[in-house]
């Protein structure tokens, strides 16, 4: 059971965000079914042998607080610490606030990735008998 008990935890633990792969509206979705997954599995119960640690992870399964830490890579470690400084934001809230924030983030990279493959694309190239 220890060894379900922490891959359940790992689920989450590992779950990171690459905003070069995926959108955040996805992200989230993944996040919110893997975390479903762990407060389903916790909902059954432990035997005696890994009681304490059953009980430790059914606390973590049911904060928002915990989720919300789990949300985002460090590199958006500012926004939503920004978000968190004020009182009584839940899981929503942020998550509310980084589908604003992420999305308009992604386009400028792309946009930037856009702008920096085109003028790089030409390079080398040369004139057409210059290939031949």
């Amino acid at each position: 059971m220890v060894t379900n008990l922490g891959a359940v935890l790992v689920n989450i633990v590992w779950f990171t965000f690459d905003d070069m792969a995926t959108t955040i509206d996805e992200h989230m979705a993944e996040l919110g079914r893997r975390w479903n997954f762990m407060k389903g599995t916790l909902a059954g119960g432990f035997p005696n042998k890994v009681k304490d640690f059953g009980e430790v992870l059914t606390s973590l399964a049911k904060s928002d607080q915990a989720k919300t830490e789990f949300l985002l890579p460090p590199f958006y470690n500012n926004l939503v610490e920004n978000l968190r400084t004020k009182e009584g934001y839940s899981y929503e809230d942020i998550s509310r606030q980084v589908r604003l924030y992420v999305p308009a983030r992604q386009k400028g990279a792309k946009k930037a990735r856009r702008n920096k493959g085109g003028a790089s694309g030409t390079k080398g190239r040369g004139k057409k008998e210059d290939r031949y």
